[in-house]
């Protein structure tokens, strides 16, 4: 798994260093690194600050007992395998156009109805793909075959086994086990969806608090709308004109990895800035995405 973090830093650094499309600012990162210091700091609080669905925290009262324990943990692995797996691409054409309001919020909203009706791994997923797919959420065939891939329990086994509280389970094996278990999470070079599926198990558990700094940002459309905003990105004129006026920017093209790669670089530097995590400043700005007006980069993706 180190290798796989090597590659990607290597391939941020490569993309960013000579971008064509998208520069970056350093007066304008480090301005917004100063101003969001102590919200990123404060980030740093050690624990869960998001709940678990009350059909996994309902278990019962008593998690003493490893039964229990062990119960909730799987269902905890489970529910965010199943979310980020389906986690990207909510919009058909252009970002206003949302059949059945298909959003993240839907999809997890979708999720938590799933994990209210049924216990068995194979009918969970079954259950949600429906649910998907009767409200009209895009990329169906590429969702259902990334959640079909969560059908064995390896990944469960393999993660839940090692010990029994996880506090002493190295991130980069669970990582190392899910890409190659899972090759839904393992095709994006910029591995976004893998890295949320830590980031929202943290979030959720405080799993991996000392480890967690160890992976990038998820790569996707929120973060470097921000980041353009407030001019630490600057889009070359084609690209900005093509965000601007809601055109298509093909998947793995150059213009789609340099706004990743320099997305990712920006928080990099940000974080070395302020002294705290990649995942402090990701979590900071992307809680202010909706104060920003200005349009996200459209990519037909699974990756985010």
């Amino acid at each position: 798994m180190e290798r796989r973090i090597e590659i990607l830093r290597e391939t941020v650094s490569t993309l960013a260093t000579a971008s064509l499309h998208v520069k970056l600012n350093p007066d304008a990162i480090f301005a917004l690194a100063d101003e969001i210091k102590d919200d990123c700091l404060n980030s740093l609080v050690s624990g869960p600050f998001l709940p678990v669905h009350k059909s996994i925290s309902g278990l019962g009262d008593d998690f003493d007992t490893f039964s229990t324990l062990a119960q909730r943990n799987a269902k905890v692995v489970r529910y965010e395998l199943m979310a980020s797996a389906v986690n990207y691409c909510y919009w058909y054409g252009s970002c206003c156009v949302r059949p059945g309001g298909s959003s993240a919020r839907k999809m997890y909203k979708l999720l938590d109805e799933t994990f209210d009706e049924k216990e068995a791994s194979d009918e969970l997923i079954e259950t949600f793909i429906r649910k998907l797919s009767d409200n009209a959420f895009p990329l169906m065939e590429d969702r259902a075959r990334h959640l079909r891939e969560l059908n064995t329990d390896s990944v469960l086994i393999y993660l839940l086994g090692q010990n029994e509280t996880k506090e002493n389970t190295s991130l980069l094996s669970w990582m190392s086990y899910l890409l190659k278990t899972y090759p839904g999470f393992a095709g994006d070079v910029f591995l976004k969806r893998a890295c949320l599926f830590f980031f929202m198990l943290n979030a959720r558990t405080g799993w991996f608090n000392d480890e967690i700094g160890q992976l990038r940002i998820p790569a996707e459309y929120q973060i470097p709308k921000v980041l353009r905003q407030r001019g630490c990105l600057e889009y070359q004129s084609e690209l900005a004109e093509k965000v601007d006026s809601f055109q298509l920017i093909p998947k793995g093209s150059l213009m789609e990895c340099e706004i990743r790669a320099c997305s990712i670089m920006a928080c990099a530097d940000i974080a070395e800035r302020i002294g705290c995590r990649e995942v402090d400043v990701d979590r900071v700005l992307f809680s202010r995405k909706n104060e920003i007006d200005t349009p996200f980069h459209l990519c037909v993706t699974t990756d985010y």
